[in-house]
């Protein structure tokens, strides 16, 4: 090393920076593609596609309000089902009040509090088992309860969300910790779908099986499931409820089910969850990276076949000796 001073750091350079740019870029693969694994084998979400008669397709992340419910009770191998949209639907404010003080916060959801059911959370505090105990709840993330709240305890506490209905005054019953595990759908608070602003509206839509596709529907099958038989179980419950709707809209409407580990990483959706990745770029990084590093060992290689020549004078007088 001493006597090849160049030579070697040339070599120690090249590598070492070549394995640092290949850690970086496996990390934060590793980390893309690590989004809902803790959620289990069985959790799916229910997509739509919409067909139009000039021949052009849309799919959406979304499906109809009433769907989530008739499937649950009509088909043995849904176990549950939830119902989430943004709370931005309903007049965008999204301003929690606390007294005198007010805080815009994004990312708010609207939830069937059967949601806890089907995703994992990090309760933290509060009602465990159930964390949305009654239509006036309310579960904040962790970060915006200590911002809201400081040191005081928050639950039980009372704070009113502004929306498009008014303001209603709803109750702290648990809070839970976003930052736990990766997930596509990690919002800033909870609001029961049950609580009478948002009941009457959803109630409206009960019987609108085509359009308003306002909902991410989320699914627990059993175990023994089979995917294609439940989508088609599905398709006909749709065509039963909706193919009149469907033939006066002049559009058609099928709905398949995707594994929840595969959301975060496909942006090929309208009306999709915010923050989503597209796999081929990430596959795209993982080709760099192993490029990068296969580019570093071939230099090497170069560099120490082009040190065998100056070595030779030295191998010749090692066997003379």
């Amino acid at each position: 090393m001493v006597r090849n001073k160049l030579f070697t750091s040339i070599n120690i350079i090249g590598m070492s920076v070549s394995l640092a740019c290949c850690l970086l870029l496996f990390f934060y693969a590793a980390n893309e593609l690590s989004f809902d694994r803790h959620h289990g084998n069985t959790i799916y979400r229910l997509n739509s596609t919409l067909q139009q008669t000039d021949g052009n397709s849309i799919r959406i992340a979304s499906s109809s309000v009433p769907v989530a419910q008739a499937i649950k009770e009509e088909v043995p191998a849904i176990l549950d089902a939830a119902r989430a949209t943004s709370s931005d639907l309903f007049g965008g404010k999204n301003v929690i009040i606390r007294d005198q003080d007010s805080w815009h916060i994004e990312k708010g959801y609207i939830v069937d509090t059967t949601i806890f059911n089907i995703l994992k959370y990090n309760i933290i505090a509060g009602n465990v088992v159930s964390p949305i105990t009654h239509p006036n709840s309310i579960v904040l993330e962790k970060q915006w309860a200590g911002t809201i709240f400081g040191t005081e305890d928050p639950i039980g506490k009372m704070v009113k969300v502004s929306s498009m209905f008014g303001v209603s005054e709803l109750e702290v019953t648990a809070i839970y910790d976003a930052s736990t595990f990766r997930t596509h759908l990690n919002p800033s608070f909870f609001v029961s779908m049950a609580h009478q602003s948002w009941n009457d509206f959803f109630n409206l839509q009960m019987t609108n099986w085509v359009g308003n596709n306002l909902v991410f529907t989320y699914l627990k099958l059993s175990e023994t499931a089979s995917i294609s038989n439940v989508e088609e179980l599905i398709h006909k419950i749709f065509l039963r409820n909706g193919a009149e709707a469907m033939k006066a809209m002049g559009m058609t409407k099928r709905m398949s089910l995707q594994h929840i580990s595969k959301v975060h990483t496909d942006t090929d959706f309208m009306f999709n969850v915010p923050g989503t990745t597209n796999l081929t770029f990430v596959r795209v990084l993982l080709s760099i990276g192993a490029l990068i590093l296969l580019l570093a060992c071939v230099n090497y290689v170069n560099l120490s076949t082009a040190q065998a020549g100056k070595r030779a004078l030295e191998v010749g007088i090692r066997k003379v000796m």
